[in-house]
């Protein structure tokens, strides 16, 4: 199966984790996807590539450079899957933690995605879900309502070409947004990868603060009734939480 590997190509200590990491999972094929630095855009560059005014009228802020540079990273996953003759891959970036050997698994994800349904499948934690179903003998495929983490995730081409806009708005976990365009969003219960979050290797997505915007009663409201449905779903115990690895 095509994997993804999201890197910056100045990143060679990542690449050389990733290689040796993945070296242990079998029917995987590493194809590496040089990530766009958000930080070394022009600003003309960023207000090109990326729709900066509607990011910051959805999400009362203005985007951090980071954000801007992982979506786009990601974006080029999706227009690389339907360039090309596969028909499903998974994505991961550069700094994962493997929560178990995932020699099992895989051959099961292909399956799951083998369809013209759009369908993502999420790999990590911290997202919220409405129901679950039997996936293997270890995990549970859940439906996802919101979620964020984009480390490690599979998706098919049917999703693939509703992920692609050619000019974003939105960060790259923006699986609330892509669900309610048709894509049938899961995640793996218990979750088989996480992010290495000891400080090894530093994320550039969140390395400024966040800087707010001019109120916006619709965006005001949108992120109000996002934060209530996912109190609900965790009060319900429907919640899958990431693990701090480091």
């Amino acid at each position: 199966m095509k994997a993804y590997v999201v890197n910056l190509l100045r990143s060679e200590d990542r690449r050389v984790y990733m290689e040796n990491l993945l070296s242990a999972i079998d029917d995987i094929e590493i194809e590496y996807i040089n990530a766009v630095d958000g930080k070394s855009l022009s600003d003309k560059e960023r207000h090109t590539l990326f729709d900066v005014e509607k990011f910051s009228r959805d999400n009362l802020r203005l985007s951090r450079p980071g954000e801007i540079g992982c979506t786009l990273s990601h974006q080029k996953c999706y227009r690389r899957l339907i360039e090309s003759d596969e028909s499903y891959a998974i994505v991961f970036e550069d700094d994962i933690v493997m929560n178990e050997a995932p020699v099992s698994f895989i051959a099961e994800i292909e399956k799951w995605l083998r369809t013209d349904e759009p369908r993502v499948l999420l790999l990590s934690g911290w997202f919220w879900y409405t129901t679950e179903s039997g996936f293997d003998e270890k995990h549970k495929v859940a439906t996802v309502s919101d979620g964020y983490l984009t480390h490690a995730y599979a998706l098919n081409r049917a999703a693939a070409e509703l992920m692609t806009d050619e000019r974003p708005w939105y960060v790259a976990d923006a699986w609330d947004m892509f669900r309610k365009r048709g894509i049938r969003i899961c995640g793996l219960r218990p979750h088989p990868f996480d992010q290495d979050w000891s400080g090894v290797f530093k994320t550039v997505v969140n390395d400024e603060s966040q800087r707010k915007t001019s109120f916006n009663l619709s965006g005001w409201m949108k992120i109000k009734k996002r934060s209530a449905i996912q109190k609900i779903l965790t009060l319900a115990g429907n919640m899958e939480p990431a693990r701090h690895n480091g």
